[in-house]
């Protein structure tokens, strides 16, 4: 028997403005905030910021010639299949701008062409629907063979039935079948495949350890003292120890707003750029001469010690005597004050196969953590990185089935230690989860849920992590409302560190999270470990990176029960 009706999938706090945007969202279509059903395909909610999604089978009372219409405030498209598959459904009416409920003249696209529509079969219909401001509604009418062809009426329940899956669970993300709207459209999930990269070959430090002497490094703006405590501490790690690092090429968004441009890194001369590679080519030259041969300078990165001189990162992509495919080059070097020669700073030589352990915790996000599956499962598959692991600590989520959504996709080794707790506690979870990397020489990388990385991720994270020398906390981009990777706008969030590479060892040195403090406190934490971070001798690497997003989210229900 068929149940009565249309799914409706709403997901709240909804910016996009238009139909493209809703299709680039990762929750859209398959974790929305609220599911239910409406009997009648006149629809109102009386509230702002939402889109929404109807679908399920139009079941024609006749065989004849239909024609549809569509009337919404604000923006809405009308789809509909030939049969009862979705992906055979076809745009048949649109509105980019809003209207009255019974006007259906505003917009030539609002009505339909005639349809033919056979009686005992079904179809599949889908409406989406975006609402900003003002009222709300949408309505989707019909004219019946034998009516009137500039008569309509509001196809009632009778008429529709749910679109509904019997081989999965409520909580299983794939019982949502894709939207034909988006299928259509270059959509998110494509862009991030074509964006995904493999993992570059890099050149070992071994093969031009001798390009340059090794020297002594030890910054002039780290001292060892003890770390203040209570209320009076100053934070100096933001204050007293940023140093700014200098990029060429610049990593610039002009829709991306810096706030706070005194604690980001700063764009690098072009000339100083090229004359610390020409000084490290030539040196490489001298050494090995006929072996290497420089494509591209891609990268140079330098950090200014006032008193000591200049340590720089230089990325080039080059040709190898005897190798068929190209090659990155990536080294710190160090350039003293007053010398014009470069040397390698002791301690600062990256491990191209460090491992890396990736911290995640959640409670009830199910939706973010199957678009954080998703995001880490494009980026396993295209690196092949078999240093990679996964641990979760999860709160015993009740909105998803996690050991099935781990089965289901090819991941790093996951470990994963479930916990039930009525309040959410940052500390206690990263440290717990943190307490499983038994190896001190694994790089531990402590993640939000509500991010897109890049293919480059965990590279970018060992060549800014040095044991016992520094950290890697990246500058991201907070999104604005309705604002997603393919047209992003929003701001550097130079003041967040949640996201921080750091060798377990260090970790252990420095204590973890806080506990004590920040027990289920929200905010502080991580201000207070990078403080203790510098005040253990060591120092961070803070730097803008252009492909991790954070996207703009609801609050509400994060985390607790309530």
């Amino acid at each position: 028997m068929e149940l009565l009706g249309a799914k409706t999938h709403i997901w709240n706090d909804f910016c996009q403005s238009s139909i493209q945007l809703l299709c680039y969202h990762p929750l859209f279509p398959k974790a929305p905030d609220v599911k239910t059903v409406v009997n009648s395909l006149d629809i109102s909610r009386y509230e702002s910021d939402y889109a929404q999604r109807i679908f399920g089978f139009l079941h024609p009372p006749k065989t004849g010639y239909y024609k549809f219409a569509l009337a919404s405030d604000d923006f809405s498209e009308l789809w509909l299949s030939s049969n009862e598959y979705p992906e055979n459904a076809v745009l048949i009416c649109s509105l980019s701008e809003w209207t009255t409920r019974n006007n259906f003249q505003l917009s030539p696209t609002q009505v339909s062409i005639e349809i033919k529509l056979l009686m005992g079969h079904k179809y599949f219909i889908e409406i989406l629907h975006l609402q900003m401001g003002g009222d709300d509604f949408v309505r989707v009418a019909w004219s019946l063979p034998g009516m009137k062809r500039d008569k309509f009426e509001t196809i009632p329940a009778d008429n529709l039935s749910l679109f509904i899956d019997n081989s999965v669970t409520e909580n299983n993300y794939n019982s949502v079948p894709e939207s034909p709207a988006c299928k259509s459209r270059h959509s998110h999930f494509q862009s991030l495949e074509t964006n995904t990269k493999s993992r570059p070959v890099y050149l070992f430090h071994d093969e031009v350890a001798n390009v340059l002497p090794h020297c002594a490094y030890e910054p002039s703006y780290l001292t060892m003292k003890e770390a203040p405590r209570g209320p009076k501490r100053g934070y100096d790690f933001l204050n007293g120890y940023f140093i700014p690092i200098e990029s060429y090429p610049d990593v610039e968004y002009k829709s991306v707003v810096e706030y706070y441009p005194e604690l980001a890194n700063h764009s690098l001369d072009m000339m100083i750029a090229k004359k610390a590679a020409k000084k490290y080519v030539d040196a490489l030259h001298e050494h090995h001469p006929g072996k290497f041969k420089v494509v591209k300078l891609v990268n140079v990165e330098r950090k200014v010690d006032p008193k000591l001189g200049s340590r720089f990162f230089l990325e080039f992509l080059i040709n190898v005597t005897g190798k068929n495919e190209l090659v990155m080059l990536s080294e710190s070097v160090f350039l003293p004050k007053g010398s014009d020669n470069l040397c390698y700073p002791k301690g600062f030589q990256w491990n191209r196969n460090a491992k890396i352990a990736l911290i995640i915790t959640l409670k009830n996000q199910g939706r973010w953590m199957v678009h954080f599956l998703n995001n880490l499962e494009e980026i396993y598959s295209a690196s092949k990185d078999n240093k990679v692991s996964l641990v979760i600590y999860d709160y015993k989520s009740s909105d998803m089935n996690l050991e099935q959504e781990l089965a289901k996709r090819k991941l790093p080794p996951t470990k994963v230690i479930v916990h039930e707790a009525k309040h959410y506690s940052r500390t206690k979870s990263f440290n717990r989860a943190v307490e499983q990397v038994q190896d001190p020489k694994t790089i531990v990388f402590t993640l939000d849920l509500h991010l897109d990385l890049p293919s480059t991720i965990f590279d970018d994270i060992r060549k800014h992590c040095f044991e016992g020398r520094s950290v890697y906390t990246p500058v991201i981009i907070r999104l604005g409302c309705g604002k997603t990777p393919e047209t992003p706008e929003g701001k550097w969030e130079p003041l967040g560190f949640g996201l921080v590479g750091v060798y377990k060892s260090d970790w252990d040195k420095v204590g973890g999270l806080n506990e004590k403090a920040f027990d289920e406190k929200w905010g502080g934490e991580d201000w207070d470990f990078m403080e203790r971070i510098v005040y253990s001798g060591m120092e961070y690497d803070r730097l803008r990176h252009p492909n991790i997003f954070h996207y703009f989210h609801s609050k509400k229900g994060m985390w607790d029960d309530e």
